[in-house]
């Protein structure tokens, strides 16, 4: 599994039409992103997108909990 699909940094909402119409809208997201992140992080994120991870059951149920616990905390 691709070790970047669970990273926050990296997992953003996105409307309809950018996402599924326009394939992601790459030109404007890479905008958003040198903006929020910088350039040096981009091309650290880029060097991770082949990365692979087998993940173990162990680590689902943590980061379930982990998720779990964030939505606890924002609704607070």
């Amino acid at each position: 599994m691709d070790a970047i699909l669970f990273d926050e940094e990296q997992v953003h909402a996105q409307c309809y039409r950018c996402n599924v119409v326009l394939g992601g809208n790459w030109p404007m997201y890479y905008e958003y992103m040198v903006e929020a992140v910088g350039i040096e992080e981009i091309h650290l994120m880029l060097e991770q997108r082949n990365d692979k991870v087998d993940f173990k059951r162990e680590w689902f149920e943590s980061t379930k909990d982990y998720y779990e616990q964030e939505i606890v905390r924002m609704s607070s």
